[in-house]
């Protein structure tokens, strides 16, 4: 299982989850592999910096990793293949 690092700093309180479409940087470590992974669609806290990825990013973004830890690769910078724009125009119009 990998873990995940976000970007941005969690604060002590939150008055309000208010969340944008944007494109993020997700990292993500498993033993000695590190994958990087840029220009991910998702929906970032404007108060914390948190980001959330929909279902079949995560999945996208988690395959890609556990290919690259099978490859046994130690560090790795990838970008999301899928346009982030319109990515981020899906997201945006979704409900």
């Amino acid at each position: 299982m990998f873990t995940v690092g976000g970007v941005g700093q969690a604060g002590l309180y939150v008055l309000r989850r208010q969340v944008v479409a944007h494109c993020t940087g997700c990292f993500l470590q498993r033993a000695d592999t590190v994958v990087v992974v840029r220009d991910v669609p998702a929906e970032v806290c404007e108060n914390c910096g948190e980001y959330y990825l929909s279902e079949p990013t995560a999945m996208r973004v988690y395959a890609d990793a556990d290919e690259t830890a099978r490859r046994q690769v130690e560090v790795e910078t990838q970008r999301y293949a899928a346009r982030c724009i319109a990515s981020v125009e899906t997201i945006s119009a979704s409900p």
